[in-house]
């Protein structure tokens, strides 16, 4: 089986590498390859760039509670209350 799969390897690589330096469209389908690359690159970027922010954004709110010593049972009126609204049947998630 491993001699047929070197085979395969070897005939998808130079089907690939054909396609890719074609000189009438070779280098037009790089250059499509390379743009879509580098999006993809950026997309990952940015990504991890906002969850970046927002985990630092929770870490300054749970250092800020900790220090002012906030407790979250301290402001659960508005739990109560939506409680309230959901059994009374008034959700609009239903």
């Amino acid at each position: 089986m491993g001699k047929k799969l070197r085979m395969l390897s070897g005939a998808v690589l130079g089907a690939t590498l054909q396609y890719l330096y074609d000189p009438t469209s070779g280098g037009s389908r790089r250059a499509r390859l390379r743009d879509q690359a580098m999006a993809r690159v950026r997309d990952v970027t940015r990504t991890m760039a906002r969850k970046l922010r927002y985990q630092r954004g929770r870490l300054r709110g749970v250092a800020h509670e900790m220090s002012t010593g906030w407790k979250s049972d301290d402001h659960d009126d508005g739990v109560a209350e939506l409680h309230e609204l959901h059994n009374a049947g008034t959700s609009r998630y239903q």
